[in-house]
């Protein structure tokens, strides 16, 4: 994949001659763009090297402010001590699904379900969904 200076990802061409873009590239940024859940991308260390709108309008950073943070700049204190082994589990192939609670930049807090996973080249894929709604209709 490449970037374009914006640091989104652009569709690779395929492998054939034609040169005609990659259309499975193509779908992907679409469904990341447009996904009603947070997806964010991390790199082996766990730095965000990407978030889709959703993602960065639940954590209340915009996307610039988004990359480089991992995951102890966004889960609230109260379940930091969970995100160390949550991500040994990752790096060694465990999808991990659990609800975490999220501090978002202007501190306030919501909770989430989770699911993680490491994918195959080593990045981080992490899906967030607020369960906010759900929690107050349970109250």
């Amino acid at each position: 994949m490449q970037r374009d200076p914006q640091g989104e990802v652009e569709a690779r061409r395929s492998d054939d001659s034609s040169g005609a873009p990659d259309f499975g590239e193509m779908r992907f940024r679409v469904l990341f763009k447009h996904a009603p859940v947070g997806v964010v991308l991390a790199d082996a260390d766990s730095r965000y090297i990407d978030a889709n709108p959703r993602a960065c309008q639940l954590l209340g950073y915009s996307r610039d402010e988004l990359i480089g943070l991992g995951a102890a700049d966004i889960i609230a204190k109260f379940d930091a001590d969970g995100i160390l082994p949550t991500l040994d589990e990752i790096h060694h192939q465990v999808v991990h699904n659990r609800e975490w609670r999220f501090q978002r930049k202007d501190r306030t807090v919501f909770s989430a379900n989770v699911v993680a996973m490491r994918l195959p080249d080593g990045c981080l894929l992490g899906i967030i969904d607020d369960i906010t709604d759900q929690r107050l209709a349970g109250e």
